[in-house]
């Protein structure tokens, strides 16, 4: 997830992926969709929208991202990906962070969470109930992002450009109220795409 930012001491590292992260065990593919400028929300209707989309890639992709200072500047993050799959199937995956204080350069806390894969209605369930409670930060923020980027541009507006390729554009709010109202308007349009059947 792009702008996870703190004081981290030293940098940090990815490892090379195991060889269970290497047979797709553990690993989520998120779709890089290009070229979308003819298509619309009618377009994304029925499960021919997606065809030769491989079932284990997600076809849709949802993100949450909370963002403030918990205590004297010290930044927390809270991130939530909600990744669709074309059998009407979801998973929720969370990744929570604070860091330490800048004079003992502790470091950050992390908090990584994965659901089972579960029904997009339970999946849709979770993710309402985990994004209504507000974290008491100062300065919070409160971000969208959405893949395929034409379903939040086309609900949302323009919103902003992302540097990623995968999450082109970013929807920020200041009040937790409109955060949860834009993600209804798109959770609530999810469910009306019936992606795993035509009409």
């Amino acid at each position: 997830m792009k702008n996870i930012r703190g004081r981290f001491p030293g940098g940090f590292s990815v490892s090379p992926m195991s060889p269970m992260e290497q047979d797709g065990c553990r690993v989520v593919d998120l779709p890089i969709y290009q070229s979308m400028e003819s298509y619309d929300l009618e377009t994304l209707r029925g499960c021919d929208a997606w065809n030769g989309v491989p079932d284990t890639v997600p076809v849709l992709t949802l993100a949450v991202r909370y963002d403030g200072y918990y205590c004297e500047q010290r930044r927390a993050q809270a991130v939530s990906v909600f990744p669709i799959w074309a059998n009407d199937t979801s998973m929720l995956l969370e990744l929570d962070w604070c860091e330490g204080s800048l004079e003992d350069c502790i470091t950050p806390e992390w908090h990584l969470r994965a659901s089972p894969r579960v029904s997009l209605q339970d999946g849709v369930d979770k993710l309402r109930g985990i994004c209504r409670n507000r974290p008491m930060w100062e300065e919070c923020c409160f971000c969208l992002y959405v893949i395929p980027t034409l379903l939040g541009s086309d609900l949302l507006g323009q919103g902003k450009a992302n540097s990623s390729k995968i999450w082109q554009r970013e929807w920020k709010y200041s009040k937790h109220e409109e955060m949860l109202d834009a993600l209804s308007r798109i959770l609530t349009t999810i469910r009306r795409l019936r992606i795993g059947e035509s009409d």
